[in-house]
């Protein structure tokens, strides 16, 4: 059961004597799109086109831009302008791509679906990038420090918008440090990765998963941001089986206490009064205060996560509108994920 003190800074959020902690957050769709980094960005919904190659391109026309790429099938390929390589052999069946990165959807839009936030909807919180693998990019972390020069930890929503596998892959100075997928149909992995501040170049690579094919390995990349600070704290709604419901939260603050609230009410989400979603003020008090604890109450474990399965029961067409308050202990701060929405099938 939460604790009176966390109802109370429920209460507090609400009444506007507590606002979200602010990240300086970099936005890498809106460099994509030839923008400087902001939210909302400046950028236009354009991109690289079909110009990736096999051979590394640079693109002086673009600040922060190092250069693009198609990741070779056989050997290493060059991904920095310095002359940094690395084999994506095992990963990917063919150096052919059918355009991007772009900044913004292109042959779907994923927002709101499958726990997806509302990319396209929301500018001023979240973005996009898209690409047909396979094909790379690479920023230049140095140009982009000269602005921003607090950036400690890149974060994605790494995901894959048609039915063949997509793969994601993160690098930081040529050497991969992190890796998501497969996946399809609009499914996601949320990464966070630490950039070293004496690192040089990042570079995302979407791959086909060696799947024998590019047809339809459309990936895309959600709110892919540099920022200043620790993980954001991210709710996702999914469903292991049909008629079955998951609630997890992922990259929040360890042994904090916290609130999911959901409603049913798609309202004016995701610009609902409450943190992007329009719930009663009853039914929220009654989430935050409910002695049943999760999944609308809680806190979070070791590593700053939660995790609760509604084994079945669960009808389909079904909408959830949710978001989730990671409240400081001591100081009563709310820190919200943004707010989700799902759809049961």
């Amino acid at each position: 059961m939460i604790t009176r003190f966390v109802w109370v800074s429920v209460i507090v959020a609400v009444c506007g004597m507590a606002t979200p902690a602010a990240a300086q957050i970099f936005d890498l769709a809106d460099v994509v799109g030839g923008g400087n980094g902001s939210l909302p960005g400046t950028g236009t919904p354009t991109g690289f086109g079909t110009n990736a190659a096999a051979v590394f391109a640079p693109q002086p026309g673009n600040t922060y831009v190092d250069g693009i790429f198609v990741p070779l099938s056989g050997g290493t390929t060059q991904v920095t302008s310095s002359g940094l390589t690395y084999d994506f052999s095992p990963f990917v069946s063919t150096p052919l791509t059918f355009g991007g990165p772009f900044n913004g959807p292109t042959n779907n839009d994923p927002s709101t679906l499958n726990g997806n936030p509302n990319y396209t909807g929301d500018p001023f919180n979240h973005s996009i990038m898209t690409a047909h693998s396979n094909v790379g990019i690479t920023f230049d972390l140095q140009a982009i420090r000269l602005v921003n020069p607090s950036i400690t930890v890149f974060n994605v929503n790494a995901g894959g918008a048609c039915s063949v596998r997509c793969e994601t892959f993160v690098l930081i100075d040529g050497g991969l440090v992190a890796q998501a997928g497969p996946f399809g149909n609009n499914n996601f992995q949320p990464l966070s990765v630490p950039v070293p501040l004496t690192a040089s170049f990042l570079t995302l690579v979407m791959g086909d998963g060696n799947s024998g094919s590019i047809n339809c390995a459309h990936g895309y990349l959600g709110d892919p941001f540099l920022s200043n600070g620790s993980p954001p704290c991210a709710l996702s709604l999914s469903q292991p089986f049909p008629g079955t419901l998951q609630v997890e939260n992922i990259g929040c603050t360890p042994f904090n206490p916290y609130v999911t609230a959901y409603t049913f009410n798609p309202g004016a989400f995701p610009l609902g009064w409450f943190f992007g979603i329009d719930i009663s003020w009853t039914a929220l008090i009654a989430q935050a205060t409910s002695p049943l604890g999760p999944p609308t109450n809680g806190f979070f474990d070791t590593n700053g996560g939660s995790l609760w399965i509604l084994p079945g029961g669960v009808p389909a067409g079904l909408s959830i509108y949710a978001v989730t308050i990671d409240i400081d202990p001591v100081t009563g701060q709310p820190n919200p994920t943004p707010a989700i929405s799902f759809t049961t099938t």
